[in-house]
């Protein structure tokens, strides 16, 4: 529970942080541009390649067949690869933080996530939420 927690509010922080500029310009303004933008972007993706590869060790180990280890293995040593690898890169590009494409983006994803949810069973085989069919 304590690391679904932390998750949450790693995601709430990365996502709300662009979106609300007053915040963003006092984090800006103690951290300087250049140190913000990096930690946000280390901070970012660390949580991205950091969930994946929880999510994919998590699933190996619930499914023990050829298949399951096949698939959820690969995810998880791509994880491990990317992690380690994630310091040698650098920014891809800049961007500009816009609402509009924030709150798209958190309706995408959880309209994606309940989808994958109600349909897990018929898709992958068991039933992971009550709702699901």
């Amino acid at each position: 529970m304590t690391l679904l927690a932390a998750g949450l509010a790693q995601f709430v922080v990365s996502h709300l942080l662009p979106a609300v500029p007053r915040l963003r310009e006092s984090f800006i303004t103690r951290l300087g541009p250049v140190t913000y933008r990096i930690a946000f972007s280390l901070v970012s993706t660390a949580a991205l390649l950091l969930g994946t590869l929880i999510w994919s060790a998590l699933h190996l180990l619930a499914n023990g067949d050829f298949r399951g280890a096949a698939l959820f293995g690969t995810f998880l040593v791509y994880s491990v690869v990317d992690l380690a690898s994630v310091g040698a890169r650098g920014p891809i590009a800049s961007f500009a933080p816009r609402a509009r494409a924030d709150l798209i983006a958190v309706v995408a994803g959880v309209a994606v996530s309940l989808l994958v949810m109600a349909f897990h069973r018929v898709l992958f085989g068991p039933r992971v939420v009550p709702f699901g069919g």
